[in-house]
């Protein structure tokens, strides 16, 4: 019986290697098919990481996104793909509890700039339309570089969780960011 069993996890290990090297191809059925396969192992891990079936959820996605968005990347330590989607599913939940904690732990306190306290209704209104302004620009970018901003500058990803969330590398998270600083810093000094 047991080498029944080793036979069998040698066959579903090559058909790991089999059905990633479709998914770098781009075959989206393989992909189907390696979540179908993993699907369960890989939300066990999130759901024990997390507690929560909603937020393990989201991480199972984050995941299984990664897969397919750094497909082209992945180099298996050995012919399973599941240590690797282990590993990224961690890294996904620990993502996912930064980002919870910065949502439990943060109020209108923080940001005295967005209380409008002793401030004059005409500041309010320019801080307003400033704000619009500023949306409206950052609606111009790329969504790649929306998620850099919204990662790095709004939720305080550091450059190597931006860059596994969005699966691009570190070097490509920090020279964008470093651009649309640059960008928004213009449009404000032009503002103003």
């Amino acid at each position: 019986m047991e080498h029944y069993t080793d036979i069998e996890t040698d066959r579903n290990m090559s058909l790991d290697i089999a059905l990633l090297s479709l998914v770098q191809s781009g075959d989206r059925d393989a992909f189907r098919q390696i979540y179908e396969r993993h699907f369960k192992a890989v939300a066990w891990i999130a759901l024990r990481f997390l507690g929560s079936k909603e937020l393990s959820e989201d991480a199972v996605q984050a995941t299984f996104l990664v897969l397919w968005q750094k497909s082209k990347e992945i180099v298996l330590a050995d012919s399973s793909l599941m240590p690797w989607l282990a590993t990224v599913c961690r890294l996904q939940c620990r993502n996912i509890q930064k980002k919870e904690w910065r949502r439990d732990h943060t109020s209108i306190d923080d940001f005295p700039q967005l209380q409008a306290g002793d401030r004059s209704l005409e500041d309010q209104v320019i801080d307003a339309a400033l704000i619009q302004s500023l949306d409206r620009e950052i609606s111009k970018m790329s969504q790649v570089d929306r998620e850099i901003f919204r990662l790095c500058l709004i939720e305080g990803f550091s450059y190597d969780s931006a860059a596994q969330s969005l699966g691009i590398t570190k070097s490509s998270v920090r020279n964008r960011l470093s651009r649309l600083k640059l960008k928004l810093r213009t449009f404000l000094t032009a503002k103003n």
